[in-house]
């Protein structure tokens, strides 16, 4: 390896990038889970009030 203080330098800087990259990846990956946990949950409670909704139909009928 070259002790250039240029070369160095350069090696430096890429090491840092190469980590900011990684920190971003993580992030990004930490973000697309949450969107997911956060879609399944809705996906979940829209479920849910689906169910309710044609059970107070349901009963509501006996009204009418």
């Amino acid at each position: 390896m070259s002790t250039h203080p240029d070369f160095a330098n350069k090696v430096r800087i890429g090491t840092e990038i190469g980590h900011r990259d990684a920190h971003f990846s993580r992030h990004q990956a930490q973000q697309e889970r949450a969107r997911a946990e956060h879609e399944a949950d809705v996906y979940e409670q829209l479920g849910r009030l689906q169910m309710e909704l044609a059970w107070l139909k349901k009963k509501s009928a006996a009204f009418s």
